[in-house]
């Protein structure tokens, strides 16, 4: 198994809650939970995960041009072997020894068990992407603001996927019987404020399951050298150089 890095932060659960009970089981978690003898949230397996991340792999390709990506929270890698099987040079950090231990195999070399608040194993700007999908609202404040500035300073484009509620004022809405980690679930207003403090400002804004989660993509104006961000009717966008 490789380390991204041994550092340990405590804005986390422990990383003997991220077992395999989590990922396939439903314990703190949605991943598996069944209603009778249908899934009601599959498990992180292959054939429930993959193809999806395929999906999601190409459409990126196409849109961004993206040659590489870094995945936060990789779990099994699935994601990561989407990307590298289209030729995007895709690496993956998870705090969970035992995905890292159970990855795809094909992805051995290219997933890494540590915190995603140090990825100090790479250079800054060392990504064209950044994916952080369901990953920065299992950390509390201040680790979470750690997390957000390592994600924005390896990455020229960050796309952020995570819940968000109405007000800042209960971030922890984690439940021992559905997800027990949701410890940071912020305002889109939030969000947004974080990374423009980091001089990334958003392209697309996307919600979606009633407006309870967001899909997100900010831009480091300072530094990507493949985008221009321009301001159009009042939005940003993101355009090829």
């Amino acid at each position: 198994m490789k380390y991204s890095s041994r550092k340990k932060f405590t804005g986390s659960m422990p990383e003997s809650f991220y077992s395999k009970d989590y990922f396939l089981n439903a314990k703190g978690s949605m991943y598996g939970r069944k209603i009778g003898d249908r899934y009601q949230f599959y498990p992180y397996t292959e054939e429930y995960q993959l193809p999806g991340d395929r999906e999601f792999a190409k459409s990126v390709k196409v849109n961004l041009n993206t040659t590489s990506v870094m995945v936060l929270g990789c779990a099994r890698g699935y994601m990561v072997r989407a990307f590298r099987e289209i030729n995007v040079d895709a690496v993956g950090v998870d705090i969970s020894k035992w995905v890292i231990e159970n990855c795809d195999p094909t992805v051995v070399d290219y997933v890494y068990n540590g915190d995603v608040c140090d990825l100090s194993l790479w250079d800054d700007k060392s990504f064209d992407l950044v994916l952080a999908i369901d990953v920065l609202e299992h950390i509390r404040v201040p680790d979470l603001y750690t997390a957000i500035d390592e994600c924005t300073r390896v990455g020229k484009l960050v796309f952020l996927g995570c819940p968000i509620a109405k007000n800042d004022d209960n971030p922890d809405q984690s439940d021992p019987n559905e997800e027990g980690s949701h410890v940071s679930i912020y305002s889109l207003k939030w969000w947004v404020n974080q990374f423009y403090a980091r001089g990334f400002v958003p392209i697309e804004i996307k919600f979606f399951n009633k407006d309870n989660n967001i899909n997100t993509l900010f831009a480091d104006v300072g530094s990507t050298d493949k985008y221009l961000v321009v301001r159009n009717n009042g939005r940003y966008e993101l355009v090829k150089r």
